[in-house]
């Protein structure tokens, strides 16, 4: 995995999060409560670190899936902890 790899799959979190935010507020916003979103969340950011801790049961064999699929890990982990910011 090279450097850019690696910066890549770290900054997925933070990226959903800022993408994400934004989104939720007015779907807050419109919805007048937070319950359903909270709830989403609360799954996506579970699902997301299941998928994350499987990442190990795959094979080893193509080195380039295994980084894209902890991106996308990385990345329903942040969509989960968009709520953090939105529900405030």
């Amino acid at each position: 995995m090279s450097l850019i790899e690696y910066g890549l799959v770290v900054a997925a979190d933070a990226a959903a999060q800022m993408l994400l935010s934004p989104l939720l507020g007015v779907v807050i916003d419109r919805l007048k409560s937070v319950r359903i979103v909270c709830i989403v969340c609360s799954v996506m950011f579970a699902a997301g670190n299941v998928f994350y801790a499987l990442l190990g049961a795959f094979p080893r064999g193509d080195v380039k899936i295994r980084v894209w699929m902890m991106f996308v890990a990385r990345f329903i982990v942040g969509a989960g902890t968009t709520i953090n910011a939105s529900a405030r």
